[in-house]
């Protein structure tokens, strides 16, 4: 149950020695429930497919498999719908998901040894339950999942080391509160792409073979979340020359944020990948590298929280660069089966470090959110695309020892890891928030050299 007990953050630690509170969160249970009765949630999907596909060779070099799929998702409505917003009362059924596919293999010259491959095909994804959390119970009626309380009211109810849980219950959950809800749109359906790929392998010499591929992807209707009760902004009225929203002044004074499920997200993927494939006596290898380039307009489209784009009027406004991109990865492994039952193998990883955007940390265009994307500008701030910025590579290589003993009818396995084995070190996170001097600086990093020693016994 997210913030059950309530959190508290303070601005620095001079502040949190005093008991000085800066803002806090608390979850709000309604309608005379606890707080554990608000978090209860309960949700049965029901999902059916259907496929045929057949497999199609008019002659021994070539290969064709077709075929189509049905999927449809059955969704439960909520327990309870606010009156002064229907929409809060139902899920919707998406029954509408027809997938076809084809498959394409080639021998090009007969022998065997050159092979072409295409595929095309339409792919659905599922929607996890948890997205419907908070429409189940984040409507005004059962609770209020994230409940901000600014300063000066938090530090009413904390005093001596004590956080007020009740107090600040009593005081949102009175009749004249008003509050953010959630509910899903009726247009909602589960997010789908399409995908195409195409390439060539061929055999070297024997047990060596290098294939390049190709793949592009390009889905649609992917999960967001915008806020409905804003009146329609004043262009390039904001500081930084965006669009101007009041959050203060909402077309339906009954709610604070009206939080829409949406799918209208929008992703583009492409990539060039060359795989070279070995075995060589008791060796096998295998090296890959893939350069790429992934685009979206929101990266969290599986977070159940709160609004995911930067303007709810203006989805484009934010699509670019993926937050997963990772423009190259290099992948290298091998396997060797040595004398006396002794295996050997690792995994080196190299790729691109994730992207990152500049964030400014406080609402600058009036909408209630702080995810506004600037930075520094001459005294001001200047707006700046999603993920401008990236961290450093990322290295990796684990090894992996282990020897079989054979005694009698057991055979014992000892088994020597280590994952990070030359401890290179790689930022996993950075500090974004451009207006602070901490911007761009590691915040986490990946894990240290980690060995350790096992075993296996059969039997």
């Amino acid at each position: 149950i997210g913030n059950a007990r309530g959190q508290l953050r303070f601005r620095n630690l001079a502040d949190y020695l005093a008991g000085n509170v800066y803002y806090a969160y608390q979850r709000i249970p309604l309608g005379g429930r606890t707080i554990e009765e608000s978090g209860e949630f309960e949700c049965t999907v029901n999902e059916i497919a259907f496929y045929v596909q057949d497999k199609w060779q008019p002659n021994q070099r070539l290969t064709i498999d077709l075929g189509i799929r049905w999927e449809g998702t059955y969704n439960p409505n909520p327990p309870t719908t606010n009156s002064l917003l229907p929409l809060t009362g139902q899920l919707y059924d998406d029954t509408n998901n027809w997938a076809p596919r084809v498959g394409i293999a080639y021998d090009l010259m007969g022998d065997g040894k050159t092979v072409v491959r295409a595929a095309a095909g339409m792919f659905y994804g599922r929607t996890p339950s948890i997205l419907f959390y908070n429409p189940f119970n984040g409507n005004g009626i059962i609770g209020v999942p994230f409940q901000y309380v600014p300063g000066y009211i938090a530090n009413q109810y904390y005093n001596g080391g004590v956080w007020d849980v009740q107090g600040v219950i009593n005081l949102y959950a009175g009749e004249d509160a008003v509050l953010d809800v959630d509910y899903v749109d009726p247009d909602f359906e589960e997010s789908e792409v399409w995908r195409f790929n195409f390439g060539i392998e061929r055999e070297l010499i024997p047990d060596t073979s290098v294939s390049f591929d190709f793949m592009y992807a390009d889905g649609d209707k992917l999960f967001g979340r915008v806020d409905d009760n804003l009146y329609a902004p004043i262009a390039g009225a904001a500081i930084n020359g965006r669009d101007l929203y009041d959050s203060y002044n909402r077309p339906n004074s009954n709610f604070g944020r009206i939080q829409n499920t949406v799918s209208i997200g929008k992703m583009e993927y492409y990539a060039f990948t060359t795989l070279l494939k070995s075995r060589i006596e008791d060796i096998n290898m295998q090296v890959s590298y893939t350069w790429s380039r992934d685009k979206d307009d929101t990266s969290s489209e599986r977070s159940s929280g709160s609004i995911l784009y930067t303007e709810s009027a203006n989805p484009d406004a934010d699509f670019g660069i993926s937050d997963r991109d990772r423009t190259h990865r290099l992948v290298a492994s091998a396997v060797w089966n040595a004398p006396f039952d002794i295996n050997v193998s690792g995994i080196l990883v190299w790729q691109s470090g994730y992207p990152y955007s500049a964030v400014w940390g406080t609402d600058l265009n009036g909408d209630s959110q702080t995810t506004d994307r600037a930075e520094p500008n001459s005294g001001g701030t200047e707006w700046v695309e999603r993920n401008t910025y990236r961290i450093d590579s990322y290295k990796n290589f684990d090894l992996r020892i282990s020897k079989i003993f054979r005694i009698d009818r057991f055979q014992i396995e000892g088994i020597f890891e280590a994952f990070n084995l030359f401890n290179w070190d790689g930022v996993t996170s950075v500090y974004n928030t451009s207006r602070y001097s901490s911007f761009g600086l590691p915040s986490s990093f990946q894990d240290s050299r980690r060995l350790q020693l096992g075993a296996r016994i059969r039997f």
